[in-house]
């Protein structure tokens, strides 16, 4: 984007960003997990069952031809190998404790239709939104009934 504007070449996007040399993580995070990026040329990836079909069929990494230092590579290879090496290792949440106290509106409180038992979730968004949606059942269900009267 930053070569773009300073040609003074119209370019899609943004028309003015405040920093166009900034780059986003996700652009990072693509450069980082490519091997193409250590000057490595990778073929035969994919392949299609016709040329008359557009849909790419991915083959085994057995199958790949990798042909290494091709081109001046933008990250070293120790780099490459170190980020790989953290992003392949699982990060796991640690399990929940059985001894987490249960909610007190468990048990108590019932769809008004369906009369399923009304779950409890313990995000904060969703935390305010279940509890308002409790209350508004509740309220319909304690509301007293209209008579009509002729």
């Amino acid at each position: 984007m930053a070569y773009w504007q300073s040609k003074g070449l119209p370019r899609g996007g943004k028309i003015k960003q405040p920093n166009p040399y900034k780059w986003c993580k996700t652009s990072i995070a693509k450069i980082l997990s490519q091997q193409e990026y250590c000057g490595d040329v990778i073929n035969f990836k994919s392949y299609s069952i016709s040329f008359k079909k557009k849909k790419r069929i991915p083959k085994p990494k057995e199958d790949w031809m990798v042909f290494k230092d091709v081109h001046e590579p933008i990250i070293d290879r120790e780099t490459f190998e170190q980020v790989q090496k953290l992003t392949t290792t699982t990060k796991r949440r640690a399990p929940k404790s059985k001894e987490i106290p249960k909610n007190m509106f468990a048990d108590l409180l019932y769809c008004a239709d369906c009369k399923a038992n009304f779950g409890f979730i313990s995000t904060p968004r969703i935390k305010i939104f279940i509890i308002s949606v409790v209350l508004i059942t509740l309220r319909i269900t304690e509301a007293p009934a209209k008579q009509d009267t002729m």
